[in-house]
């Protein structure tokens, strides 16, 4: 059997090899990478059976059960989805949870149609480790922070650079109250390995830039060991004009949003809109206050009779404006003000893209 072992590691991320993950789906949820594919040697609930298995009777009786709840039919399926996977990804690993048994029968039965796959030496458990020390041994140096107030184009700028890291990307998020899409996000220990491969990515990288975001995205948390290099970082600056900003906030925010709900929930698109508004601006209330999250709640009510009914989705700009100048504004100016020694540019976003033109 072809073991790939730790010094081979960083090759396999820095060129996006595929893996065949056998795990059961329930582990490959709690953590994967980004060009995993999760096709189980056992389902969720063949893994119980034969945990309980191994409980209650020991290894052999388990690797028993296991044998018995995976032969004829359901092998030759199972085996098929790998010689597949394999028939279109030939230089492909496989590996399981600690590149045990699952790891080996997997190889093996492939092995018996004439494919020899290369298999990860301690699995994932030992894939998700070589990323941890990946981020543990980052160097703060590297980074610069790409900052300004909400609606100023931050991520599409970030989306500009090679040497960029999207971490709202990675997250699955916008990084606001009104963040979330209508996908999910990743696991945490997902965001991070995605992170971790990233950073081996840009490891030849003199600079590498980020965009200003706090230690949480929507759910996702950024390891403490970014979050002091983002805390020590060089700042640039986007300024960009209100009525800009809140045009650039209602396309991603309305029309986009509102898309994405119509392609997900054709039938019910509009109920989970306003649900979707409704509990972003909820999160917000106790630093907005009684009074002005129910005048925004109100506006928000009166844009969406407008925009369901009459297609006027720009009744969403006042709302959006108010929400600027009464929560988003003060807090970044309160923010920026804590960043003002580390800043190293300031200007509108062709100032601000000419500047980083120096650190491609």
């Amino acid at each position: 059997m072809n073991w790939i072992v730790a010094d081979q590691f960083e090759s396999l991320f820095k060129y996006d090899t595929p893996f065949i993950d056998v795990r059961a789906p329930i582990e490959s949820i709690k953590g994967t990478f980004p060009t995993s594919f999760n096709l189980p040697i056992l389902n969720n609930d063949e893994r119980a059976r034969v945990g309980t298995e191994y409980k209650r009777n020991g290894k052999s009786a388990a690797i028993e059960l296991g044998y018995q709840l995976i032969q004829g039919e359901t092998k030759e399926e199972r085996v098929r989805s790998w010689i597949s996977f394999f028939q279109k990804y030939k230089e492909s690993c496989l590996y399981c949870f600690r590149g045990g048994l699952r790891s080996k029968i997997s190889a093996e039965w492939l092995l018996e149609q004439g494919i020899s796959i290369p298999v990860i030496e301690g699995g994932y458990k030992a894939l998700r480790r070589f990323l941890l020390k990946v981020i543990s041994d980052l160097k703060p140096e590297k980074f610069r922070i790409l900052s300004g107030m909400t609606g100023v184009g931050k991520t599409e700028v970030i989306r500009l650079y090679s040497n960029a890291i999207d971490l709202e990307k990675l997250a699955n998020h916008r990084g606001s109250s009104f963040g979330n899409y209508v996908s999910s996000q990743p696991s945490q220990a997902s965001f991070e390995n995605s992170l971790a491969i990233q950073l081996i990515k840009l490891s030849e990288s003199t600079d590498i830039l980020l965009e200003d975001e706090s230690r949480l995205i929507g759910k996702c948390y950024i390891p403490i060991e970014l979050q002091t290099a983002m805390r020590q970082a060089p700042v640039i600056v986007i300024e960009e004009v209100f009525e800009e900003r809140i045009e650039r906030i209602y396309q991603e925010y309305i029309i986009r949003m509102i898309t994405d709900f119509q392609t997900e929930y054709p039938s019910s698109w509009k109920d989970h809109f306003e649900l979707y508004l409704m509990n972003s601006l909820l999160k917000m209330k106790k630093r907005l206050g009684n009074e002005s999250y129910y005048d925004i709640s109100r506006l928000i009510q009166y844009a969406l009779k407008g925009s369901f009914f009459e297609n006027k989705h720009e009744q969403h700009y006042e709302w959006i404006s108010l929400l600027l100048i009464n929560y988003y504004d003060p807090m970044y100016r309160y923010q920026i003000a804590k960043k003002a020694q580390r800043i190293v540019h300031k200007g509108n976003l062709e100032s601000v893209k000419a500047y980083l033109k120096v650190f491609e």
